[in-house]
C-alpha cells in the first residue's frame, strides 16, 4: 500500500519521462520466424540472443503510464525477456487460448515458472497483440506486487557518470555470459527507464548498443555514446498500419527508415549517458542471477535433462563465483596472487 506521495515517486523511478516518445504498436507481423518451432532443448545461449533479433519474437504492445502513472517499462522489459527464453510456438493450428488461459500463460512467464507452449499463434508478437488487455493487466498487477514487496528499491540509483567498472560488467554479462541483459537507465530525480540489450560493444569508455526499448518494442533501437545518437530503425515486416477491426489507418509507424532522435532536442524520450546530451542518464546492470537460475530450471524441467543452455548457465555461475572470490581476496594479506 502506498502511504505517501514520496513513496509513490520512489515506487519506480520508472519510465515516465520516456513515455512521450512511445508510439502505438503496429498491427500484425508477417515475417518468417526461424525460432517459432525451434527445439528449446537444443538451443544455446547464443540462440536466445539471435532470437531477440527477430521482431516477430518481440512485443507488439508499447510501454504505457500504467495504473499509477509511473510507467511500466520495468515490467514490460522483464516480461519481454521471459517470453524470449520461455515461450515456444509449436502448435499454431490449435485453438487460441481463452482470455483466462492467456492471462494464465502471462502469469507463468511473469513468475518464470515454466516453458509455455502457446497454442493458436505463430509468434509472440501476434499473441501479445491479440491479448493486449491481459498483457497490460499482468504488468499493472506485477507493478503493484513489486511495490508491496519493496522491489522499487532496486530502481533507486545515483545519477552520475556511468563508470568504466559498470560498463565492463554490462559488457561481460552480454558478451562473455551470453545473456539478454536488463539494464536500468537512471535519469534525473525519480525518473528512469529500462532496456533489454541485444548487443553491446565496448571500446574504451565508449559503447555501441542495440536493445529492445519498451517505447519502441518491435524496432531495432541503437545508441552510440561517442556520437551521442539514438536511432530507431523500422523493420520490414509489418503487414500494415491499418486497424484490422475498423479498417482505419492508425497513422503510427510511418517513420523514415532511420530516425535520428538527436535531431529532436525537445523530445523528452531521449536517453543519454550522464554528462552527454540534454538529458542525463546513468547505466546500471539490473540482470538478476536468480532470474536466470529460474529460467534454466524451467528449461531443464521442460526437457527432462540438461540442455546446452542450462549447462552454459551452470558454467556462468561458476565463473561468477570465481571472479567474486578473486575480487574479495585480491588485496587480502597472505593470499597469493598470480
Amino acid at each position: 500500500m502506498i502511504k505517501n506521495r514520496f513513496q509513490l515517486a520512489l515506487v519506480v523511478s520508472l519510465c515516465l519521462g520516456s513515455l512521450q516518445a512511445a508510439a502505438k504498436a503496429p498491427v500484425g507481423y508477417d515475417e518468417p520466424n526461424p525460432f517459432a518451432a525451434a527445439d528449446i532443448c537444443q538451443m544455446r545461449a547464443e540462440d536466445f540472443l539471435a532470437k531477440a533479433e527477430h521482431p516477430s519474437n518481440l512485443t507488439s504492445n508499447h510501454n504505457t503510464d500504467g495504473n499509477l502513472g509511473t510507467g511500466l517499462c520495468w515490467w514490460h522489459s522483464k516480461l519481454q525477456r521471459s517470453a524470449l527464453y520461455l515461450t515456444v510456438f509449436d502448435q499454431p493450428d490449435q485453438p487460441k487460448p481463452t482470455r483466462a488461459e492467456a492471462l494464465h500463460i502471462l502469469a507463468k512467464l511473469r513468475d518464470l515458472k515454466e516453458v509455455v507452449s502457446v497454442p493458436g499463434f505463430k509468434n509472440w508478437f501476434d499473441f501479445s497483440l491479440a491479448y493486449s488487455h491481459e498483457f497490460y493487466q499482468i504488468l499493472n498487477h506485477w507493478e503493484m506486487r513489486d511495490i508491496a514487496q519493496l522491489q522499487f528499491l532496486k530502481g533507486i540509483r545515483a545519477l552520475k557518470e556511468t563508470d568504466q567498472v559498470m560498463l565492463q560488467k554490462i559488457s561481460d554479462e552480454m558478451n562473455d555470459y551470453k545473456r539478454l541483459t536488463f539494464v536500468l537507465l537512471k535519469r534525473p530525480l525519480f525518473d528512469a527507464h529500462s532496456w533489454i540489450l541485444q548487443s553491446f560493444q565496448l571500446e574504451g569508455s565508449d559503447f555501441k548498443a542495440e536493445f529492445i526499448d519498451s517505447n519502441y518494442p518491435a524496432h531495432v533501437n541503437q545508441y552510440e555514446s561517442k556520437e551521442n545518437v539514438y536511432k530507431i530503425q523500422k523493420h520490414n515486416g509489418f503487414k500494415t498500419d491499418v486497424d484490422p477491426e475498423t479498417g482505419i489507418k492508425s497513422g503510427h509507424y510511418l517513420w523514415p527508415a532511420t530516425v535520428d532522435i538527436k535531431a529532436f532536442p525537445e523530445e523528452k524520450g531521449l536517453v543519454y549517458p550522464a554528462g552527454k546530451g540534454p538529458v542525463a542518464m546513468t547505466l546500471y546492470l539490473q540482470n538478476d542471477d536468480v532470474d536466470f537460475q529460474k529460467i534454466a530450471s524451467a528449461i531443464q524441467s521442460r526437457c527432462g535433462d540438461e540442455t546446452p543452455f542450462t549447462l552454459h548457465e551452470k558454467e556462468v555461475v561458476k565463473r561468477k563465483v570465481q571472479k567474486e572470490f578473486e575480487r574479495q581476496n585480491w588485496y587480502r594479506p597472505g593470499v597469493p596472487h598470480n
